[in-house]
């Protein structure tokens, strides 16, 4: 938007609430149609005072990342928020997105005086692997805000995105697909010919476990990353669960199925409950009985386990 004083501001807004056109204040003010329109959404909120309140106003970090979480995570639109924080133009919020991918998901403030030329992040000699981990650590490469940001947007990959057949129903993955034509030795795209690959990590909230799964040059398979290479990292992933017996939660990510998948579901536990209670719980299941008493004593499958929906559970009574 083009600089103009806060009396001109004001005399705009009333020009075009009085029907001035557009073309018309744009040969006065030197403001164009969108300019206008957003000026007079901005006041119509909050008002003239918004007009003072902007004048070389800053914003801290904090403030510009619970800003961009807005348009990142809530999925609101950046006029919306624009004109909602009172942000003296739209391009604002514009330049911060673009920033903020820029710097690898991390808002950077601008710092004065003379740039040191000292590289923070450069591995020190003889340190190993784990030594320099401990180091980055500390060295805080990214916000924790950004850390949450991308890990929850990598956990939607595999929930509802392209990496979903990598998902495990109870277990938090998340994770990024890949799909490279590879390149041939005449220097041009190969045809059919792909490297496909997956990489996850689980929990996805707190990370243990990371899995890479490449395929190079496959063939006979639908040649994207979500196709072929997740399907096998979630196999690596159940093994995983299975050797380290972990455990599942309902804390992540809600699954939304295609019609044509299979649904799993978690085996409630039901021990010590009476055969009335324990049917309610386990509405949904195909129930088979074991023994006499109206006491559960043990379920098979075991309770924490995840079965396909409508599976058979047997119930030991005592």
């Amino acid at each position: 938007m083009t600089k103009i004083s806060y009396e001109e501001r004001i005399n705009l807004y009333y020009d075009r609430k009085n029907g001035m056109s557009f073309s018309s204040i744009k040969s006065k003010y030197s403001i164009n149609k969108s300019g206008v329109e957003y000026l007079v959404r901005l006041i119509d909120k909050h008002g003239f005072d918004i007009l003072r309140t902007n004048e070389n106003k800053s914003y801290s970090s904090k403030e510009k990342q619970r800003i961009l979480n807005r348009i990142l995570i809530d999925n609101e639109s950046i006029l919306s928020v624009s004109i909602d924080e009172g942000l003296a133009s739209k391009g604002m919020l514009n330049n911060w997105l673009k920033k903020y991918r820029e710097n690898c998901y991390n808002i950077v403030e601008r710092k004065r005086g003379r740039p040191t030329m000292k590289n923070e992040f450069k591995p020190k000699k003889n340190e190993t692997i784990e030594e320099e981990n401990e180091r980055l650590k500390k060295e805080n490469l990214i916000t924790k805000e950004t850390s949450d940001l991308v890990k929850y947007a990598l956990e939607s990959v595999v929930a509802n995105g392209s990496g979903h057949n990598a998902y495990i129903e109870g277990y938090r993955i998340g994770g990024k697909t890949g799909t490279a034509q590879k390149v041939g030795s005449d220097g041009r795209y190969m045809i059919g010919n792909y490297i496909l690959s997956f990489i996850g990590f689980m929990p996805a909230n707190d990370p243990e476990y990371i899995v890479y799964i490449g395929v190079d040059g496959a063939k006979g398979a639908t040649q994207y990353g979500g196709s072929t290479s997740a399907p096998i990292a979630r196999n690596v992933f159940n093994g995983i669960i299975n050797l380290h017996n972990l455990e599942a939660t309902t804390e992540g990510m809600p699954r939304e199925y295609f019609w044509y998948e299979t649904k799993y579901t978690t085996v409630p536990d039901v021990r010590g409950k009476t055969l009335k209670e324990a049917k309610q719980l386990l509405n949904g299941f195909k129930l088979e009985y074991s023994g006499s008493g109206e006491t559960v004593i043990m379920t098979n499958p075991e309770s924490g386990k995840r079965v396909k929906e409508g599976s058979v559970v047997k119930l030991m009574l005592n």
